[in-house]
């Protein structure tokens, strides 16, 4: 798998008070894709047509410490937002996959 990306995992550390305060939780590379096939025309019907899929390689902290509604920000462009809990894919400990959609 080829982690051409670069992308920084961002968490609100606001507590809820107020404007949220992105702080820089992680920085890693990552392989990024489109939604394709089944899962494109499933998320058409849902509106969902910006979500993306983030791999990267696999560490326990991230696992634990990755949850939905932090921010991936990914070759400097507009963010995303987690809408998922990581998935450790085939519970090998080798690969974590991310599921995200571009914040509008």
């Amino acid at each position: 798998m080829r982690l051409e990306h670069g992308i920084v995992i961002q968490h609100d550390t606001s507590n809820g008070t107020g404007e949220p305060n992105w702080t820089t939780l992680h920085t890693m590379s990552a392989a990024k894709k489109g939604l394709s096939g089944r899962l494109f025309y499933a998320a058409s019907a849902s509106k969902s047509e910006n979500d993306v899929i983030f791999t990267i390689r696999y560490c326990k902290e991230w696992l634990a410490g990755i949850h939905p509604k932090m921010l991936i920000v990914c070759d400097g462009q507009p963010p995303y937002e987690i809408t998922a809990e990581p998935v450790d894919l085939g519970d090998i400990h080798q690969w974590i996959e991310i599921h995200a959609k571009r914040v509008i």
